[in-house]
């Protein structure tokens, strides 16, 4: 896991408020966003079992 120093919220997210990243509704919400942007989520904020 290289650590990012990406922008984590270039646009709006309401992802880290929710409280399972891993419930499948969040795994949408993760898949829909921009890809750079979601694994910035990712590595900087929880990590997902996919």
């Amino acid at each position: 896991r290289a650590k990012l120093n990406l922008p984590v919220l270039r646009t709006p997210l309401i992802i880290v408020p929710l409280p399972a990243p891993e419930t499948p509704e969040m795994i949408k919400i993760l898949w829909a966003i921009n890809f750079d942007v979601r694994q910035s989520i990712i590595d900087n904020r929880f990590v997902i079992r996919l």
